[in-house]
């Protein structure tokens, strides 16, 4: 069975390969998907959203659709060893943060958790169980478990996609994979 780190940097060097305008047009189908999938979903639902890095998917075209219809988005702030979801107005007010990762300068208003909300969630691998590896420093694992509630929808490209990848006993899947 390959490690998590073997699998992270394969996943990275596929991810890395792909032609910009491929992970445009990639991004553009996820965004597709994930507009039939929220379609459904209540219009009072926060959704946590990610700030693309590097050669990640980018759905920021979609992230302004959902603010045009007044949808709350919240972006994350990673601080002391977790992660903070801050709702955003615009798409224009960012800055980097940690890890190099954008993130938004207004904090005024955090995710507070207490109700069901949606959250597409980034990932290096992922494998078809939902099982997901990131950068190796459980974030997204320790929120999802303090604010269980949610609905946990990984976006990835095909190349990133697994039969398996190794899992711990802190590790929370995401609910479905929508990838291109």
């Amino acid at each position: 069975m390959h490690t998590a780190e073997m699998i992270r940097n394969e996943a990275l060097r596929k991810r890395r390969a792909l032609p910009v305008f491929v992970r445009t047009q990639k991004s553009r189908r996820i965004a597709v998907r994930l507009r039939d999938l929220f379609s459904e979903a209540s219009e009072g639902m926060p959704v946590l959203c990610f700030y693309p890095l590097y050669d990640e998917v980018d759905l920021r075209e979609w992230y302004q659709e959902l603010l045009t219809e007044g949808r709350r988005l919240f972006f994350p702030v990673t601080e002391n060893g977790s992660i903070t979801f801050f709702m955003v107005q615009t798409l224009d007010d960012f800055t980097e943060g940690a890890f190099h990762v954008m993130e938004p300068t207004d904090r005024t208003h955090p995710f507070l958790g207490g109700k069901e909300y949606f959250c597409v969630t980034p990932g290096v691998a992922f494998d078809t169980s939902g099982h997901r590896i990131g950068f190796g420093k459980g974030y997204y694992d320790r929120f999802f478990a303090k604010f269980p509630a949610g609905k946990k929808i990984g976006v990835a490209f095909e190349e990133q996609i697994f039969t398996n990848v190794p899992v711990n006993a802190t590790d929370v899947p995401v609910d479905e994979i929508v990838f291109a």
